[in-house]
């Protein structure tokens, strides 16, 4: 009696993958919690320390330019790659 499978998936090739992708997965997160942590946190503090005066940051500017910054920077992107 034969108890091996004659039809199987390598074990070796499908763990090497699934190592690879969330490994992958794991980075994309840090960078971006990294990239979110550094346009809506530090940049503003930034800004603030930056204008030295007492005026706030108006975040409908804030929010509007950074949002109309990224589309441009895909925009760009998209017809260059």
């Amino acid at each position: 009696i034969n108890d091996k499978p004659t039809n199987h998936i390598p074990i070796m090739p499908s763990m090497a993958v699934g190592i690879v992708t969330a490994a992958m997965g794991f980075l994309y997160g840090k960078v971006l919690g990294l990239s979110v942590n550094a346009v809506w946190k530090t940049l503003p503090s930034w800004l603030l320390a930056r204008m030295r005066t007492s005026a706030a940051l108006n975040p409908t500017i804030f929010i509007t330019g950074i949002c109309t910054f990224g589309g441009l920077l895909v925009g760009i992107l998209s017809l260059l790659f």
